[in-house]
């Protein structure tokens, strides 16, 4: 696995040990290049190792509205693993990145997930929620 992956704050207080147990597939993706599109089944959650990811939804009369950018040490497509449904925004690389892909049932492998991470989960979740709730409503 590549190293830019354990760094990732989503893995903070997790062991080497445990994060080395986790199948992560690596995908290089080009600037522009489509990562994920809002309302594509999601069975992931996917970690930036390098490079810059726009997070944007459609929003009112059609038009696209960045939600965030993210950079290495983020993550995304968490929605996917809380609650098992479509991706709920669109991700594109805007510059050449290194994407981790964490596929659901690799977290849920044995019956669970690393143990510090589904308050992140949660947090991210609520984070999320909000800036959907205020900018698309």
């Amino acid at each position: 696995m590549n190293d830019a992956f354990f760094r990732n704050r989503l893995f903070a207080d997790v062991g080497a040990d445990t994060l080395r147990s986790v199948a992560i597939r690596e995908m290089d993706f080009k600037a522009g290049e489509l990562i994920v599109r809002e309302g594509a089944p999601g069975d992931s959650l996917l970690l930036v190792g390098t490079g810059r990811v726009q997070i944007s939804k459609a929003g009112r009369q059609g038009q696209e509205e960045v939600l965030s950018i993210l950079e290495p040490n983020d993550f995304f497509g968490e929605f996917a693993i809380l609650d098992h449904g479509p991706r709920s925004a669109t991700a594109i690389a805007l510059q050449p990145s290194l994407i981790g892909e964490i596929d659901r049932s690799a977290l849920d492998a044995d019956g669970e997930r690393p143990q510090s991470s589904p308050n992140q989960f949660h947090q991210s979740r609520g984070r999320a929620a909000a800036v959907n709730e205020c900018a698309f409503h």
